[in-house]
């Protein structure tokens, strides 16, 4: 039986009304999990053929002490503003609001942040739905037309699972409707479809001095021994053809000489089409070309460097797309689609 281990080495509203009272918050598995707003962010997706000048016009007719825009390359249109921290939650609902009537906004969102305090993303306009077994398939569409929203796509691992799209239009920003579609009882989970942060802590450059495998010292006064033991392990085992390693991350150069022999066929989650490629030319597109070294890069060939696992195989998977901006960013269903496609096709 083929084994698959997967290492995700990364890392998640619409132009309506915000009608959130004090808590805002998701179901996952049965309870809700609870959100804080970040009073000093805003997310805002304009359309893509919309010119810089334009959106900051619009952006200065609306937000007054702006400290900072952020284009973010990744999702054309996308746009992060850092302005004067406002009194409350309330305050930054009612800015958002503001923006309902300009038809060049696709949508906005406020900057979600977890009850620790940490950052965890945004909102999309889209959330995720699946049936409940035996629920007819018309009972989503009565719903759908109930609500004033409409369905994007079938997902295409799970025949029962669909992305439903809000707009101006709909009784609620992507969030309540997702809370509101679960609350009918006909779906196993309705759960937005998450804008999130990756957090990236390295742009792996100097990667090829691998001193957490065999610590000599030999990089910046490091401890002797203050490794993992892999030439130890290697005694035991380098790893084995029928294991899988699914790198989901911004994708694997395919041609890399010191992969390429234990490249498995790859799959692009974001819609890019590049089999598992990097498409991009910023620094931070070789993150997962870099991860999956350490995995499993070749080894014992008199070149480059050698995978903790060099005798496993590599599954590359695009799960992310690769910004300058301080941050790149995906969405949940890319991250659904990345780990359902890995072990349907590798099993």
């Amino acid at each position: 039986m083929k084994k698959v281990i997967f290492i995700i080495l990364s890392f998640s509203l619409l132009n309506c009304n915000y009608l959130f009272g004090q808590d805002v918050y998701s179901y996952y598995q049965d309870r809700k999990v609870f959100f804080k707003i970040d009073n000093e962010n805003i997310i805002i997706k304009f359309n893509e053929s919309i010119d810089r000048t334009t959106k900051e016009k619009i952006i200065y007719d609306k937000i007054e002490n702006i400290q900072q825009i952020i284009e973010i390359e990744s999702i054309k249109g996308l746009t992060f503003i850092k302005h004067e921290e406002l009194p409350s939650s309330n305050h930054v609902f009612q800015l958002l609001n503001s923006f309902v009537e300009e038809p060049d906004i696709e949508y906005t969102s406020p900057v979600l942040l977890n009850e620790a305090g940490k950052v965890v993303g945004g909102l999309t306009d889209k959330f995720i739905v699946k049936l409940k077994p035996g629920v007819n398939f018309s009972k989503l569409k009565v719903l759908v037309e109930e609500k004033k929203t409409m369905i994007e796509n079938k997902y295409p691992f799970d025949e029962n699972v669909y992305f439903i799209r809000c707009n101006n239009v709909s009784n609620g920003n992507s969030m309540e409707m997702a809370n509101e579609f679960y609350e009918s009882g006909l779906f196993e989970y309705s759960e937005p479809d998450f804008l999130l942060y990756v957090y990236i802590a390295t742009n792996d450059t100097y990667f090829d001095q691998q001193w957490g495998l065999n610590n000599t010292g030999q990089f910046n006064n490091g401890t002797p021994g203050d490794d993992i033991d892999a030439i130890r392990a290697w005694g035991m085992t380098t790893g084995c053809s029928s294991v899988r390693i699914a790198i989901i991350d911004t994708g694997v150069d395919l041609d890399h000489e010191d992969l390429d022999d234990n490249l498995e066929p790859g799959f692009d989650a974001t819609g890019g089409n590049s089999n598992g490629s990097y498409t991009g030319s910023h620094p931070i597109e070789g993150h997962g070309t870099s991860c999956a070294g350490i995995a499993a890069a070749e080894g014992d060939n008199n070149q480059g460097i050698a995978g903790v696992a060099y005798d496993c195989r590599i599954v590359p998977i695009r799960g992310y797309r690769a910004s300058s901006s301080p941050y790149s960013l995906t969405v949940a269903g890319w991250l659904a689609a990345a780990i359902d496609w890995a072990w349907q096709n590798n099993r």
